[in-house]
């Protein structure tokens, strides 16, 4: 389940869209196309309070910008997760849950069905808190969808997860995080260390809590720089593992 530190209001962040909101494989979804002749393409699957974050869209764009068409689909169909008492926000979370199961990949295979049909070559995926769910998911199909995938933050990832990637995976972790605690963290890396073979990264940011990759608090320098060299380390990924 995504934690308590999940569920607190992002900070008030403004932002400018360069890319436009649009249908994308039957789905509402944040497009930037990047280069104009784009042949990699990242999917961003957001935490599950939906697609429209100013600093998800501001990652989006600075994604697009390095020549990767990027998408951010709105994989609720219009019900992101809403706390029904925000005193105690968690309190709703399971019955949403049972509505949005992030192993579900009939939306995003969708979206990778048309990117490719677009002319894209290849595809990363890029999963947020309960997105992370679905991006290792995605690594761990044995016909692979994607080629590479990166988990910020991720929530409810378990260890036989870890150990079946079939694609590269970064995993970019808070220090800060009851989903991914520092010792569950440790035991992920040595996991990762047993599959060579497989091309993995795993940092923790001190500090950081559960879901400050995209809800960083702008005026907090900390949290700003942190995030930035997490995007940077995806971005530097991204180059590595999506070049055609």
């Amino acid at each position: 389940m995504a934690s308590e530190a999940c569920c607190k209001p992002a900070p008030p962040a403004e932002y400018i869209n360069e890319g436009k909101i649009t249908k994308f494989a039957g789905l509402d979804a944040y497009v930037n196309a990047g280069s104009a002749n784009a042949t990699a393409a990242v999917i961003f699957i957001s935490d599950f309070f939906g697609y429209d974050p100013p600093l998800l869209r501001k990652l989006a764009d600075r994604t697009a910008a390095k020549g990767f068409f990027v998408v951010v689909p709105d994989v609720f169909h219009g019900d992101p997760f809403v706390p029904a008492d925000p005193t105690n926000p968690m309190a709703s979370a399971p019955a949403w849950m049972a509505k949005h199961d992030p192993t579900d990949l009939s939306d995003v295979k969708a979206i990778i069905k048309q990117l490719k049909e677009q002319g894209i070559q290849k595809i990363g995926a890029t999963g947020f808190c309960w997105g992370g769910k679905m991006a290792i998911t995605l690594a761990n199909e044995s016909e692979p969808l994607i080629q590479t995938a990166v988990l910020c933050h991720p929530s409810l990832v378990n260890h036989e997860e870890v150990r079946s990637i079939k694609v590269p995976t970064q995993f970019l972790l808070s220090e800060i995080d009851p989903q991914v605690p520092p010792e569950k963290a440790a035991e992920f890396k040595d996991i990762l260390a047993t599959r060579p073979e497989v091309e993995s990264f795993l940092k923790v940011f001190p500090g950081m809590n559960h879901g400050w990759c995209i809800r960083y608090d702008v005026n907090v320098p900390e949290e700003v720089k942190s995030a930035h060299e997490a995007h940077d380390d995806m971005l530097e990924w991204y180059s590595k593992h999506l070049t055609v």
